[in-house]
């Protein structure tokens, strides 16, 4: 299937079984290495894996997991983690 764009034709690649199980695939690794920062004591992985777990992104939504993500980066004085709190 093809999409009309302008002059050009673009498949439309992300309406396959294929791709919907390679964007899973992608996002379990991205969790994978998230949480392997956060681990790290890593700021910014923990602001970012808090932010998946308060989206539902990739992860079940966790409140809870969120905020308490949030206040160990905040606490390393990261900016968006003390805002979002």
């Amino acid at each position: 299937m093809e999409v009309k764009y302008g002059n050009m034709e673009v498949p439309t690649i992300f309406n396959t079984r294929a791709a919907r199980k390679t964007a899973v695939a992608d996002m379990a690794e991205a969790i994978r290495r998230i949480r392997l920062a956060a681990e790290r004591n890593h700021a910014g992985g923990q602001l970012r894996l808090g932010v998946c777990y308060a989206m539902g992104e990739g992860l079940p939504w966790d409140w809870t997991e969120a905020v308490r993500l949030y206040r160990l980066a905040a606490d390393q004085n990261h900016a968006d983690a003390q805002y979002l709190l």
